[in-house]
């Protein structure tokens, strides 16, 4: 039997057969290459109230699945080709994904994206406390 490379048509045909596969409680993505078993990064949302799923799921459907949509994209890529117009770093461990009006705080673990906090900015400046908020989570999340 001889191996040879892919071709980019059957590099595209593995790519599309990715299974995303959503598991309970409904809080976290687990993405598994079916062709190597690879798991990318996990998606895990905090788990006290205010719950940032449940402020997520409680948008409009296309609001919802552009969100989802964006987390998927962050944890099939790596963190240093994720597009920078609704990607930044807050300060230390701390980021910021941008929707619209809306704010998701996240912290990177070496194999999930951990969503802290979920909130709508009103007016031009976000609200100190909404920062404060997620990075008392985040030192939580991390045991400091």
């Amino acid at each position: 039997m001889c191996l040879r490379p892919l071709s980019w048509r059957q590099c595209l045909r593995h790519y599309v057969m990715l299974a995303a596969v959503l598991l309970p409680p409904h809080n976290e993505f687990v993405i598994l290459d079916t062709r190597t078993g690879v798991m990318s990064r996990q998606i895990l949302y905090f788990n006290e109230d205010p719950r940032p799923r449940d402020y997520i799921d409680s948008l409009s459907v296309s609001e919802t699945a552009h969100i989802d949509h964006k987390l998927r994209s962050m944890s099939e890529t790596e963190p240093h080709l994720w597009s920078h117009k609704w990607v930044e770093q807050v300060d230390g461990r701390l980021w910021r994904l941008r929707h619209g009006d809306h704010r998701l705080f996240y912290c990177l673990d070496l194999e999930s994206i951990v969503i802290l906090h979920a909130v709508r900015k009103r007016g031009r400046r976000l609200n100190p406390r909404d920062v404060e908020f997620a990075r008392v989570r985040m030192e939580r999340y991390y045991g400091s």
